[in-house]
């Protein structure tokens, strides 16, 4: 099968984990034998095909961005986090198609992340942020109705999402973005467990960093390496020489492929989300075998229980994140037992196995549909491993 994803952005060597969980999905494709090809906008305007880890992907230009898909000819088109110049593009295209809502493609934004301070941003919350907010609602609602499939990845996020397109989708699946445990392997030490690490975009506030750096502020007996690139990062640097917090930043962009090394060196994850869908780096660490110190918030307690594979705090509470840490680094015993609970649950409701197959087998059904299923040697028929079929 040939599978065209679709996506606002792809990982690159300027930053490589842009969309890493839509890049996470190709390579598991591309290892279950099928072709796949990345499509994005960029500043190309000649056809140049790269190769990211063995996911090819071109990065035209938005206007030219249909016309090189219609020209790969896909068989089914995966369209992820459709925002609406992304739904220009998913309308353009004359193809079967599924879509994945991520989260704030279908949510309500009140605040605007373009401007985080100053007039600008207040002009800009009240006259560009519901106008955009408006705009998003119009097309998303229009474009789902159309669909073969809606995909989302927590039940919380399709609560949210036909709360914000306000109508119930009967085509809707929860299927979590899947985690490569082979790859993100179990390497757990307590030697390593006063080590926390949080793997997070600085492009905006929703991950709630500084939540964290004011959690470990002053005398802590734990450390915490955020590992993220975007336009906050001086403020939040400037924040932990503020409060004095005991927190070391890697802003060097670290590939997919070198994430599983990463995460091993550490000990547990922190996730002080304000929003979260699912927490697809917080998934990837708990494969590793890392136990979660996060947020009561969005998606996260479906994949985390709390006193199981972690500890779970209320948002915004810098002191409640501080208690739960130490809470967690004081009792290595405990934590050797969420870390394998972390684990387990992983493989158990993120693997390859049991994520891949299913989106794989809800491609292939809506290219069956529409009859655009190519009879080649790489597109020969699939079926899921466990022998069921995709509900409807």
């Amino acid at each position: 099968m040939k599978v065209a994803l679709l996506a606002p952005g792809y990982p690159s060597t300027r930053s490589p984990r842009d969309y890493a969980f839509v890049h996470a999905r190709g390579k598991l494709y591309v290892a279950a034998g099928h072709a796949v090809r990345a499509f994005t906008a960029g500043d190309s305007t000649v056809e140049l095909v790269e190769d990211v880890e063995g996911v090819e992907v071109e990065r035209p230009t938005w206007r030219a961005l249909p016309r090189r898909i219609q020209a790969w000819r896909p068989d089914v088109v995966a369209v992820h986090a459709p925002y609406f110049r992304i739904i220009d593009v998913a309308e353009a295209i004359d193809l079967p198609q599924v879509a994945w809502i991520h989260g704030h493609e279908a949510l309500w934004s009140t605040r605007s992340h373009e401007w985080e301070h100053g007039w600008s941003s207040r002009v800009a919350r009240f006259t560009k942020v519901p106008m955009r907010n408006a705009y998003q609602w119009w097309r998303l609602r229009r474009y789902l109705r159309r669909v073969g499939a809606v995909v989302f990845v927590s039940r919380w996020m399709q609560r949210s999402a036909e709360g914000f397109v306000r109508q119930r989708l009967s085509q809707a699946q929860i299927v979590p973005n899947p985690v490569d445990t082979a790859a993100f392997q179990y390497a757990f030490q307590a030697s390593r467990l006063r080590a926390g690490v949080s793997v997070r975009s600085l492009e905006n506030s929703k991950y709630g960093i500084d939540i964290a750096i004011k959690a470990f502020q002053g005398p802590i007996d734990a450390h915490l390496t955020i590992v993220g690139t975007g336009r906050l990062a001086a403020e939040y640097r400037a924040l932990a020489r503020r409060v004095g917090a005991n927190v070391t930043f890697i802003e060097t962009p670290v590939r997919h492929g070198d994430m599983p090394t990463l995460l091993s060196e550490y000990g547990f994850f922190v996730a002080p989300s304000r929003v979260e869908a699912q927490g697809v780096a917080m998934c990837e660490a708990m494969a590793v075998g890392l136990p979660v110190v996060g947020t009561q918030v969005g998606g996260i307690p479906e994949f985390v229980t709390h006193g199981q594979q972690g500890l779970l705090v209320p948002p915004e509470s810098p002191s409640a994140l501080r208690e739960a840490v130490l809470s967690l680094t004081g009792d290595p015993e405990r934590a050797m037992s969420m870390s394998k609970l972390a684990r387990g649950r992983m493989v158990q409701e993120c693997s390859r196995e049991r994520v891949t197959d299913r989106e794989l087998a809800l491609l292939e059904q809506q290219a069956r549909k529409w009859g655009s299923l190519q009879t080649t040697p790489e597109t020969a028929p699939f079926s899921p491993s466990d022998g069921t079929s995709p509900q409807r």
